[in-house]
């Protein structure tokens, strides 16, 4: 058996020890407190943080300490649901946060092409307000010009100008042709067969130099409301074969080519050929057309061997020249050349008193060489 001093100092150990435990979980809830405390006002390690905290205008995004993280999670989530990681600041409650609302995105607006335009953007666009004032017809109506959505869905060519015409009579040309090549010149003979009646034509010409054929051609076709109107074109130069262009005027409406096969081209009213083209323009001055004065210009669709080609035509005006048979009074007309396209310039002269046949014909390269067709007979 122990004795009675040891029994009693043993007894005091435990009680001792007891305290001390008690001590220290008490210590330790404190600090546990203290911690979730310091936690939920966002200042930990902080003093007088809260009390001296400067109130903000965004939202508030606490930071969790690690202790509070490494806390037990049946603590943890007590203080979750009682609300207490979400509980504002007394010194916050004066200010409140407004969170903005979102942008209401509207969906993009098309335009009106019949509301209100400003001037500026009328200036710019093919657009009329339905408010405007359209040019009148020759009938007394109202046109609206096309819109910009209409033009674009509209894929086809615009037709050249049509124009009436009386065709000169039949006839036979001889030429005195010149060549200019680096300033030397070589003299030839060229020989037009123009035939025409009401039911069609045929043209057939030849180039002769040395007594060798350059360069023959021939156009044949009807007649319709705007001029002659070609079915087949063909011409052959002294090193190159026969090309031929083919006007389908039934239900194709084309223009194709033996050179070209893969470009056809959209057949439209009053298109002419090479050869074709001088007689209408022939006929469109016979015809006296209020459009055939000095400064105008003509817009005619001409097929080559390879492709058609808008050519504008200008009318110089009427002059005197010297061709092969004398001094002859004549309309000037000129085709402009094309050094990019490497397309001639054309000068062409039809005289009047001559039944506007062509009485001289001039096709300059854009290096100044150039080929002189001058009349010297008609039969």
């Amino acid at each position: 058996m122990m004795p009675t001093n040891a029994r009693s100092r043993s007894r005091m150990i435990q009680k001792t020890r007891l305290a001390l435990r008690s001590l220290l979980v008490l210590a330790l809830s404190c600090l546990l407190h203290l911690l979730v405390l310091q936690a939920a006002t966002g200042h930990f390690g902080k003093p007088g943080a809260v009390t001296n905290a400067v109130p903000v205008m965004t939202a508030l995004v606490p930071t969790i300490p690690s202790a509070v993280l490494e806390s037990p999670p049946q603590a943890e989530s007590q203080q979750v649901r009682e609300g207490t990681l979400e509980k504002p600041l007394p010194s916050l409650k004066k200010r409140r946060v407004v969170k903005a609302a979102p942008p209401t995105i509207m969906p993009p607006q098309l335009p009106d092409v019949d509301s209100q335009i400003s001037n500026d953007h009328l200036a710019q666009s093919d657009v009329v307000p339905e408010n405007d004032v359209l040019p009148p017809t020759a009938a007394g109506g109202l046109v609206k010009p096309p819109t910009v959505v209409e033009q674009e869905i509209s894929s086809a060519p615009p037709s050249p100008t049509q124009y009436r015409i009386d065709l000169p009579p039949s006839a036979i040309l001889s030429y005195e042709v010149r060549y200019s090549t680096k300033g030397s010149i070589t003299v030839g003979s060229s020989v037009i067969d123009w035939q025409a009646d009401k039911t069609g034509y045929v043209i057939g010409g030849a180039i002769n130099k040395f007594g060798f054929a350059l360069s023959s051609f021939r156009s044949e076709g009807g007649l319709d409301d705007a001029g002659l109107a070609p079915t087949l074109y063909w011409e052959k130069n002294l090193r190159r074969p026969e090309m031929r262009t083919f006007f389908q005027r039934g239900a194709t409406q084309a223009i194709s080519f033996s050179a070209n096969s893969s470009s056809d081209v959209p057949l439209v009213p009053g298109v002419q050929d090479r050869a074709s083209i001088l007689w209408q323009l022939a006929g469109i001055g016979r015809a006296k057309d209020e459009q055939f004065f000095t400064g105008a210009t003509l817009d005619i669709l001409v097929a080559g061997v390879r492709d058609a080609q808008r050519w504008q035509i200008t009318i110089q005006g009427e002059e005197i020249i010297d061709i092969e048979s004398g001094k002859e009074r004549a309309w000037h007309l000129v085709r402009e050349g094309n050094s990019a396209t490497k397309d001639k310039r054309i000068d062409i002269w039809l005289a009047p008193e001559r039944q506007w046949h062509p009485v001289k014909l001039r096709y300059t390269e854009a290096n100044g060489d150039y080929l002189d067709l001058s009349l010297a007979s008609i039969k």
